[in-house]
């Protein structure tokens, strides 16, 4: 059984993306950016799913 969470293939092609990036930034600092900017679009979409799951779910329970 393979373990790693719910989003297993997610995390994994997130984790390529972020070595891709590593290896195109030249330098740590710029690495660190690139990084920083790749976290904040994750929480961001993160954010936007639990929010519309959210949404589902007060419609869900107010119509039914």
């Amino acid at each position: 059984m393979v373990g790693g969470g719910i989003d297993y293939e997610g995390e994994l092609a997130a984790a390529r993306l972020r070595m891709k990036l590593e290896q195109e930034a030249g330098s740590l600092a710029e690495g660190q950016r690139l990084r920083r900017e790749e976290g904040r679009e994750q929480f961001n979409g993160r954010l936007l799913v639990l929010a519309v799951v959210g949404i589902l779910y007060v419609l869900l329970d107010f119509f039914a």
